[in-house]
């Protein structure tokens, strides 16, 4: 997926460039290839709204949380909707690196909105 594949596209996404330029993961990606995300609240200032979807197959995207990269230079900026209808991308947050079509990793994992919280999966086993 390019950056112009994203609904919402023409609003001018450059931040999300950084989200973009990490591939797509067919296998797990080491911590420094996960794109960088940060929680935005305000709305007018977030370059991707994403709505988080409870079962993988309503999603868009899946996304494997890394965990926190807070030294990331690009980052993409990210609001969570409470609301489908309102969201640029619908993703599944999974337990597994091997089934995500991304693998993230947060800046500001202090911000993270509840929503998104109440989303993440229980840590996978090793």
């Amino acid at each position: 997926m390019t950056m112009t594949d994203w609904p919402g596209a023409g609003r001018g996404l450059a931040c999300a460039a950084a989200l973009l330029s990490a591939p797509a993961a067919a296998q797990p990606l080491p911590p420094m290839m996960a794109a960088s995300v940060t929680f935005q609240p305000q709305p007018q200032l977030a370059d991707v709204v994403i709505y988080l979807e409870a079962f993988a197959g309503m999603a868009q995207e899946s996304w494997f949380i890394a965990g926190p990269c807070r030294t990331a230079i690009r980052h993409a900026r990210v609001r969570v909707s409470p609301f489908a209808s309102g969201a640029d991308l619908r993703v599944h947050l999974t337990p597994f690196a091997l089934s995500a079509d991304r693998v993230i990793c947060l800046r500001n994992p202090e911000a993270m909105p509840q929503l998104f919280r109440k989303a993440m999966p229980p840590p996978s086993a090793p």
